[in-house]
This record gives C-alpha cells, structure tokens and sequence, in this order.
C-alpha cells in the first residue's frame, strides 16, 4: 500500500504513473511488481477510507477473523472482546457467510445461537439446524467443566444404493478447522457395513468433541 501512494504521488507529480515498483527484502534480494496489478486493490482501500470518513458518526469497529490472525499483535485484543462477547466466530465450522447472515438476523451469541427456532432466509435449513446443534454442544460443554465433553455423533446420509461395500457410504473425512483448531477437537468414527457379506466401513460418523476450556467463560 506505501508503494501504491508512492506511485500515485509520482503521478501527481510527474503527470505519468510508474510501470513498476521495486521491493528490496530481508534476503537482499529486488523484486519488482506491475503497479496496475495492484492499483484496482489500491482504489478500493480509498474508496472505503473515503465512506468511512464522510459518515457524520464513525461506529465502533470490530475484529473480524481472517488468516492472519495467529500472526498478528492485535490478536489477544480480538480474541478477548470475541470471548466478551461470546461471539459465533467460536462455533465450530461456521463459515463466515453464515455468521454474517445469523448476525443480520439478530442472532450474534452462541448462547442465543443455540436456542434459535426461527429460520434465517439467508441460510438452508439444514445448515442452520447443524449450527444450532453444535452451538448447543458448546453451551452445554461450557457449562458443565467438571464433566467430560458432551458429544453428538453425525451419521452422512448414502448418496449411492448398491449393494456392494464400496458404494453404500462416502469414505470418512477428517474434518479440520483453520480458524477454531485450537479450540476443537475432531474424530472420525466407523462402524462395520450392515451388507450380508460385505468387510467395508458402512458409515463415517463425525464425533465432535467441544473443549470446555475452550468455551468457559472468563
């Protein structure tokens, strides 16, 4: 972004925008990078800098998750008002769409995540019912430290008939999380195929398993 004002600067100036701009790194060694490849990133950052500063009152920013949380500084800020809050970014698998969309809804706790029963338009049913069911794994956990984790196994439905072992389920997953792996754990079940015959694994059950420590309130 600093080059990307150095090269607006340089067309102010000058009257012509640069055709590259050049990175001297650590290594020592010089890469260099088309500046209209990142000029359209570059006019977006001003634009929304622009809206945010004519709005007569400036709302209170919040954390939202990305990739580069387990690097960044601010990190044990975000995670203690996301913790305050008790904030969806914490139920398990839930993509951010869905989190937005809950949010819309009013829906912005786990514990009111849990005990939703309306629908939200702008999520299948079928996905809500999974977020509320494990939102209501976590309370549950959550609120009972003393005991083991509370668990529900999910058994996927057969996408195929067929008579043979090799067809009558999907294989089982392993599930993992890049956001929330540190505070879920995930175990792929199996069970023996029910086929007269058969010596395949007749289906994959997903246990997940809600640390409490994870969920406690602080």
């Amino acid at each position: 972004m600093q080059l990307c004002f150095y090269a607006d600067a340089l067309e102010a100036l000058t009257g012509r925008v640069p055709s590259e701009m050049h990175l001297w790194l650590g290594s020592g060694v010089s890469e260099s990078l088309r500046v209209e490849e990142f000029r359209p990133y570059w006019r977006r950052l001003r634009r929304q800098l622009a809206t945010l500063l004519d709005q007569d009152d400036i709302t209170e920013t919040r954390p939202e998750p990305c990739t580069h949380c387990d690097y960044c500084e601010f990190n044990p800020l975000c995670d203690a008002q996301w913790r305050n809050e008790d904030s969806l970014v914490y139920v398990a698998n839930i993509r951010t769409p869905e989190r937005h969309a809950l949010e819309r809804e009013g829906v912005r706790t786990v514990v009111e995540l849990s005990t939703r029963a309306g629908s939200v338009p702008e999520l299948h049913d079928e996905n809500l019912e999974r977020l509320v069911r494990q939102a209501a794994l976590q309370v549950t956990s959550r609120e009972h430290p003393e005991e083991a984790p509370v668990y529900e196994l999910v058994v996927p439905s057969r996408t195929r008939s067929s008579d043979t072992a090799s067809n009558c389920c999907p294989r089982p997953i392993t599930v993992t999380s890049s956001s929330i792996s540190k505070d879920i754990r995930f175990g792929v079940l199996k069970t023996t195929c029910s086929s007269s015959g058969a010596t395949a694994n007749d289906a994959a059950c997903l246990a997940i398993r809600a640390r409490p420590s994870a969920y406690r309130a602080d």
